[in-house]
């Protein structure tokens, strides 16, 4: 038995030997003796063209002085060898690939695509220039120069720099899908203008990102997916959230002047209170910053746009455990929370830079007793601050307050007192966390582009919306500092709803929703305006004021008449008018 397994053995290696000097016999030396075409029978020795895919053994020779021009795909596999030492050239759409093998020589490479899937056998020291270079566990080994003119795929595996170097040409692009690029003896010349895009599953971020030219970023992972920093991150182009997330992963993220969030796409960041954002776009960011679910803390949040109407628009509640600084522009917040953790801080805040809180939006902040805090808050068009002082004896307290272009008849619904009603057209809401045992003194502040109705701001007071109505308070001149006008009211232990009117505010809910059903047109008017009311107003009396509160015209008219104005001097105007079931005073402008 013994003897009989030795002889198959035997046999086996025999015909194992066979096998490969067969294979041996079968391979070629393919030498190009004259420039052309790589398919051109004239263009090698014999007349004799390399096959397409170059066999176990073959040796495919381009000396120095003659130049192939590839019109067809050439693969460099099993033990081949292709040598250059002159000059291989591509057209469009051609590539070279090469998966094992070796490539050699010290010549120029300029190619469509060119294709590395190998850990060994690059031994080319020559230049070699690709439209596209597609890496999966590709070596650099030698002193190639590889310049990649519009895309670098980083595919799979690690793409190491050995040797050599690369370099980008202007605005190319790394495309990171599964792959990374290391840095071990060889080099990256990443100062060009180039962008990166990540796709496919989570990735954490390498050299790609460390460049001088890096301009834009595109996230475009699988849905779940994630990018993750590995040093701090300056946008100096456009950032593009399309699926996934960036995740900071305590590096610090910042926007430069040049840079921007685009306007598309679902993706998220996710932050902690080991990351900083700084955003300091000149035309504050296109897109709208979303944060991942249970990643929606930051530590230090800066806001210095371009300009003070410059805005940056945040999706979803937002949690700062380090400082607020409010440098310059606006942080739209929408219907969510801005929190500021306990020992959190504010710096800055302006008419210049605020916070504008929306429909439902509040800005957090904890009052501990005898303390003062700020709340620089605004809304879409103005700076409406509200400074609230916890007085000695009140609880520590946690203060979520937002505000309004808007008063509401009965707080925050109804007709709008604004359209009719002498008023700062804003609404204050307040809430506290403490259910009992806060006493405040609340002092708002309001420009006077928000008065609104010949509102008189020496006779002003705030009105608390309580017990299902706005309640009257001693009125007093208005304080005035700078351009901002503001307004205090003591010994506040209860919130909802806050404004302030004057004394000539109408404060019933009927009044209000009757001067609504007052119609003047056109508004601006020329000549005349004209009169509508709903309901039945058959009589009226009609008075016009000027805006220094004089009567210009007074007379009787009916419903759908008109009045000339013509005689009147061009301006804003008040008309007054009291019916059966109509009251109610709107403005108008001449011109």
């Amino acid at each position: 038995m013994r003897r009989t397994i030795t002889q198959l053995k035997k046999g086996l290696l025999f015909v194992a030997a066979i096998l490969l000097t067969s294979t041996q016999l079968n391979a070629a030396t393919y030498t190009a003796i004259l420039s052309g075409a790589f398919s051109n029978t004239a263009t090698w020795s014999g007349g004799i063209v390399p096959p397409l895919q170059l066999q176990l053994g073959d040796d495919v020779i381009i000396p120095s002085g003659i130049t192939i021009s590839l019109d067809q795909n050439l693969e460099i596999a099993s033990s081949s060898t292709l040598d250059v030492d002159g000059a291989l050239t591509g057209g469009t759409g051609y590539a070279l690939i090469l998966t094992s093998g070796t490539l050699s020589g010290t010549g120029s490479i300029d190619v469509d695509s060119f294709s590395a899937a190998f850990t060994s056998g690059f031994s080319f020291t020559g230049n070699l220039t690709t439209n596209a270079f597609h890496s999966t566990n590709a070596n650099i080994n030698s002193a190639a120069t590889i310049v990649v003119d519009n895309t670098l795929y980083l595919s799979g595996g690690t793409m190491t720099m050995a040797a050599g170097s690369l370099a980008l040409s202007n605005n190319a692009t790394i495309v990171v899908d599964g792959g990374v690029i290391t840095l071990s003896g060889g080099s990256a010349n990443l100062a060009n203008t180039y962008h990166v895009m990540y796709k496919g599953a989570t990735s954490t971020a390498g050299i790609e990102l460390s460049g001088s030219g890096l301009t834009n970023i595109t996230i475009n992972t699988n849905s779940g997916q994630e990018v993750k920093l590995s040093n701090n991150l300056t946008i100096n182009g456009d950032l593009t959230l399309t699926m996934g997330a960036l995740n900071l992963n305590n590096n610090n993220l910042t926007f430069s002047a040049n840079g921007d969030l685009a306007a598309s796409g679902s993706g998220t960041i996710t932050s902690s209170s080991g990351s900083d954002i700084t955003i300091n776009a000149s035309g504050g960011l296109s897109g709208t910053l979303r944060f991942t679910s249970g990643g929606n803390t930051v530590n230090n949040f800066t806001l210095n746009l371009g300009s003070g109407t410059a805005t940056v628009m945040v999706n979803g509640d937002l949690m700062i455990s380090g400082n607020l600084n409010l440098q310059q522009g606006r942080l739209n917040i929408a219907a969510n929370k801005l929190e500021l953790d306990a020992n959190a801080t504010v710096s800055g805040g302006s008419a210049n830079s605020f916070v504008i809180t929306g429909t439902g939006g509040t800005l957090s902040l904890n009052l501990n007793t005898g303390t003062t805090k700020t709340f620089h808050i605004g809304t879409n068009n103005d700076y409406a601050p509200i400074m609230i002082k916890s007085n000695s004896g009140s609880v520590n307290t946690r203060m979520n307050i937002g505000v309004n272009a808007d008063v509401k008849a009965n707080g925050t619904t109804g007709a709008s007192a604004g359209a009719t009603q002498p008023l700062v057209n804003a609404t204050w809401f307040v809430a506290s966390s403490a259910a009992a045992g806060v006493d405040v003194d609340m002092t708002v502040m309001w420009s006077s582009n928000m008065e609104v109705n010949s509102f008189d701001r020496t006779k002003a007071y705030i009105s608390h919306y309580v017990n299902g109505k706005w309640d009257a308070y001693a009125s007093a001149a208005a304080t005035m500092s700078g351009s901002m006008y503001s307004m205090t009211r003591a010994g506040v232990n209860s919130f909802s709803p806050f404004a302030v009117f004057d004394e000539n505010t109408t404060l019933s809910v009927d009044e209000i929703a009757a001067n609504l059903a007052v119609n003047i047109y056109p508004n601006p008017a020329n000549d005349v305006i004209n009169i509508s009311v709903t309901g039945n107003n058959t009589n009226m009396n009609a008075e016009i004021y000027n805006v220094s509160g004089q009567v210009v015209y007074k007379a009787a008219v009916q419903n759908n008449s008109s009045i000339n104005i013509s005689n009147l001097p061009d301006g804003m105007y008040y008309i007054k008018l009291n019916g059966q079931t109509a009251n109610g005073t709107q403005k108008f402008i001449k011109q």
